[in-house]
């Protein structure tokens, strides 16, 4: 986590799953900072994802990472990791190591607590195959002996756990509470299938269905009405970002659509990401001249082609 991007779009989708899935039990977060924060801005962050901080201290290549990470795999609840970049299966002692946490400690904090989750946010994915390396993601840590599923999005989760019931049992909390489609998830399903497993007290409880449906549908307009007034502004810029014409100069989309939550500079082509509503596939982005002046391309929907695209 990094100060600049505090209380950007990602962290409201961070702070949407952590409060979903407190239904399950209380959840600390190690927040891997990866460079120093004022006691506000850690207090801040504290707050927006209405959990205790596990650590304060900022990972560098110096950092001791077991030490480091001690806090999350000693912890007595459910822990939140929030790595700059993602989960990387493979370790490297390269510069962007903290920006990391590899796959052998995920699988280490997870195991050391088999009767808790561990919720990672994962942006380490190629674009294009997010699901894809999610699957491979989770095939990994099912052969080291943890269950788990994937959220897919502009902003990725992954949730592991030894306890088959209970990742299970935080698939449906997240899918019941968020009310998000099925194909959102990616679900590693074990050979001997017990994460599908019914136990007698889940079949017991489907008798309930019928009388808590009613509940449900008056828990669910009043959700969707609370979810369009938290995500207002993103609805806006979707609506906003429609209208807008090629030719458009990057001051000119600034002043449609606000500043961006994040910029990004990948094979030598500058992208500005803006406030999206959480559920769509992918954040509102423009592709910007090198001058900064002008708009290449615009992308008002993550699925399907560009809205437009510059002749060059």
């Amino acid at each position: 986590m990094r100060a600049e991007f505090l209380g950007d779009s990602y962290d409201i989708v961070k702070q949407s799953l952590l409060q979903w899935l407190g239904s399950i039990g209380t959840w600390a977060a190690h927040p891997m900072f990866t460079e120093s924060l004022s006691p506000e801005q850690t207090s801040a962050f504290s707050c927006l994802l209405g959990t205790r901080l596990l650590s304060k201290e900022t990972f560098t290549l110096e950092s001791d990472r077991r030490v480091y990470l001690a806090p999350a795999r000693d912890c007595g609840c459910h822990v939140f990791l929030d790595p700059d970049t993602g989960i990387r299966l493979e370790p490297t002692r390269g510069r962007r190591a903290p920006l990391y946490v590899f796959g052998t400690e995920l699988v280490e904090i997870a195991s050391a607590r088999p009767d808790r989750l561990t919720l990672v946010f994962d942006q380490c994915l190629a674009r294009g195959r997010e699901r894809e390396q999610l699957r491979d993601k989770l095939s990994y840590f099912a052969e080291q002996g943890l269950y788990g599923f994937a959220y897919a999005s502009h902003a990725s989760f992954v949730l592991v756990g030894k306890d088959g019931s209970l990742v299970n049992k935080a698939l449906e909390t997240l899918k019941r509470e968020s009310r998000l489609p099925d194909s959102r998830f990616v679900v590693q399903e074990p050979q001997n299938n017990q994460f599908r497993r019914t136990s007698p007290a889940q079949a017991k409880l489907k008798s309930y269905v019928p009388f808590v449906a009613a509940v449900l549908v008056s828990s669910a307009v009043i959700g969707l009405g609370a979810y369009a007034w938290a995500n207002r502004e993103g609805f806006r810029n979707v609506r906003i970002c429609e209208t807008l014409k090629p030719g458009i100069t990057a001051s000119g989309l600034t002043a449609a659509l606000g500043q961006p939550v994040h910029r990004s500079n990948s094979n030598g082509e500058t992208w500005w990401y803006f406030q999206t509503p959480s559920i769509m596939a992918g954040p509102i982005r423009a592709h910007v001249s090198e001058s900064g002046r002008h708009v290449v391309s615009l992308h008002c929907h993550e699925d399907g082609p560009p809205t437009w695209t510059l002749s060059q």
